[in-house]
């Protein structure tokens, strides 16, 4: 019996070593996917940019070899024209190359490529920044998506940045043109910066700082340029605080004394401070010095038994929180038994 025309070629490949059946697979083009997040701001006078590194082909592959990076800057020809621009673009080495973590679990890390150039040359034009990848077959992505930066003269940076313990938190001010600032922190211990809060004028309230915590911050101006687009003054000197509860609670108000049989009973107002721990009581007999004759816990109420008829008594309460601070003494109140 002969073997069909399809079981001869089949096994006709498998003799000759070739497992594969089916349709023919296209080559890969091997040209790498062009960069995606290409960010650009100007702050002071350089200009600032980044993106990160493609890891894949256009094919969705990963990129196997060394990548060139190339990141181009500068002014739109009057006709568009990407080979014209490009040609005659400013060519950016790279300043800094970061590791990013994988954007997914388990997957890989990223790279973060950065660029920092002047801006001087191009005070009040609006310059292109784009960028590609070439692999190291030679091959080059597709530029990137366009970015156009109006470039202006450089913000005032602003000046003499001060932080003050407040009760209520940590008070920022600091000398600068009017304008917007953005204020930045760093908790001891972070990873870097954050953005806290954006004002018009030159201080701010930090009042999510916590006692007992190193706050690190920073200043800087920053102006709308064009739709989307703002340009930034360099940041301000860091300024750094501890930040320690030395702020005593206020002193407890509208003591009375009571007098009773066999004791003299004490109640005031309560407290409000968040961090109230407690109140101290304080005695004096006779017209002698004030003696503290009992800690309490957060009850504004005391009940002095150790009382002698024929006496007249004093007091006064301080209140206390839970850094150990004490307030001043309330008004004083007099007492003596029925």
């Amino acid at each position: 019996m002969r073997a069909s025309p399809a079981a001869a070629v089949a096994a006709f490949l498998l003799n000759t070593g070739c497992g594969y059946i089916g349709p023919t697979l296209v080559p890969l083009a091997n040209v790498p996917a062009a960069p995606a997040d290409v960010a650009v701001i100007q702050r002071g006078a350089k200009v600032i940019a980044h993106f990160t590194v493609p890891g894949t082909i256009t094919e969705g592959y990963p990129i196997k070899g060394d990548l060139q990076l190339d990141l181009r800057a500068g002014p739109a020809p009057d006709v568009w024209s990407e080979p014209e621009w490009a040609a005659q673009a400013e060519r950016v080495a790279p300043a800094h190359i970061a590791t990013l973590p994988p954007a997914r679990p388990n997957g890989t890390e990223r790279q973060l490529a950065e660029y920092e150039f002047s801006s001087t040359a191009w005070t009040g034009k609006t310059i292109v920044v784009a960028a590609r990848v070439i692999g190291s077959n030679k091959k080059a992505s597709n530029w990137s998506a366009l970015v156009t930066l109006p470039v202006v003269a450089p913000l005032a940076k602003p000046q003499q940045l001060l932080a003050t313990p407040l009760a209520n938190g940590i008070r920022l001010t600091w000398r600068g043109a009017d304008g917007h600032f953005r204020v930045l922190r760093r908790a001891d211990g972070g990873d870097g910066y954050a953005e806290i809060a954006t004002t018009t004028a030159p201080e701010y309230l930090d009042a999510g700082a916590e006692f007992g915590k190193t706050y690190s911050y920073q200043v800087l101006a920053f102006a709308a340029v064009a739709p989307q687009k703002e340009a930034e003054s360099d940041l301000s000197e860091e300024k750094t605080i501890l930040y320690k509860d030395e702020f005593p609670p206020a002193a407890p108000a509208g003591l009375i004394a009571t007098p009773s049989p066999a004791s003299v009973e004490l109640s005031w107002e309560s407290n409000t401070e968040p961090d109230l721990a407690g109140y101290r009581v304080y005695r004096s007999t006779d017209g002698a010095g004030f003696e503290k004759i009992g800690d309490m816990n957060e009850i504004p109420a005391y009940s002095d038994h150790a009382v002698e008829r024929g006496k007249k008594y004093r007091y006064t309460v301080t209140a206390l929180d839970k850094s150990g601070n004490e307030s001043g003494r309330s008004a004083t109140v007099e007492a003596a038994l029925q």
